[in-house]
């Protein structure tokens, strides 16, 4: 094999190993948290479903056993989040802003009562970004 041929083979490899490193790039959000009674206690499999405000695209998923949630692949926007079980009531939290790669957390404490109570959040949303030790700067 010539130089150039080996040259050529050498820089085909290094280009190979560094695409292979490369982190993947999203410009998606994420909307987490842990669904819990009055008492603290966690409640497993609560439906929690996220609503784009915009276009009214709705993505959905249940509490695990650990009473955690996470609703990934998120588009920029305002978002409603709403969480449910039989036997609690609905809470409802309204206006979440998310912008490209958040990683937002929104706990849901669930009060006993009947199915046709709703308790909304309307000013309890967190503003900041609790998730990840990322600073951005997003223009105003």
């Amino acid at each position: 094999m010539t130089l150039v041929g080996r040259t050529i083979t050498a820089t085909i490899l290094v280009l190979l190993a560094l695409c292979a490193t490369a982190p993947a790039q999203t410009t998606f959000a994420t909307i987490t948290g842990t669904v819990t009674d009055a008492s603290g206690a966690i409640v497993p499999d609560a439906k929690v479903t996220v609503r784009h405000i915009a276009t009214g695209i709705e993505s959905a998923a249940a509490s695990n056993a650990e009473g955690m949630y996470t609703i990934p692949q998120l588009r920029e926007g305002g978002y409603t989040v709403q969480t449910g079980k039989p036997g609690f009531r609905d809470f409802v939290i309204h206006d979440i802003e998310l912008v490209g790669r958040d990683y937002r957390r929104a706990d849901v404490v669930l009060q006993v009562g009947s199915v046709e109570t709703v308790v909304e959040v309307t000013g309890g949303a967190t503003l900041i970004e609790t998730e990840t030790a990322r600073i951005s700067d997003t223009p105003t």
